[in-house]
């Protein structure tokens, strides 16, 4: 299984793209897929909520770093973009990692001047 794990501080919504056949749109493929997180905020803004497919709503963690955020995708695949949607608040200072096992993690993106908005 190949998870992502976005290491966010407050709040975002993660769309995780694979890699589409030529000339096709990248489906979306994190959407639907089990999300668990470091902490929730509330009940309403779950792990889950972040890949719903509903634009309304996010995850939101406890107000103390580090958190993070994990979606199971099920197989290994081939990701060609993650989309992080902030909300007000957003980090600054964040990784996107992969793993094929849950336990050992390889950095895809890191940032520590991460300007919230919409963050392809």
């Amino acid at each position: 299984m190949k998870r992502v794990l976005a290491a966010v501080a407050v709040a975002a919504s993660v769309l995780l793209f694979a890699a589409p056949p030529a000339h096709a749109a990248d489906p979306v493929i994190s959407q639907g897929r089990p999300a668990t997180a470091s902490s929730s905020e509330s009940a309403g803004t779950s792990a889950a909520q972040a890949v719903d497919g509903n634009p309304d709503t996010r995850w939101a963690s406890a107000w103390t770093d580090p958190q993070w955020i994990q979606v199971d995708l099920g197989q290994t695949a081939t990701i060609s973009q993650v989309v992080l949607r902030w909300e007000g608040a957003y980090a600054r200072s964040f990784q996107v990692q992969t793993s094929s096992n849950g336990t050992t993690w390889t950095d895809v993106y890191a940032t520590t001047t991460g300007a919230g908005g919409t963050q392809t």
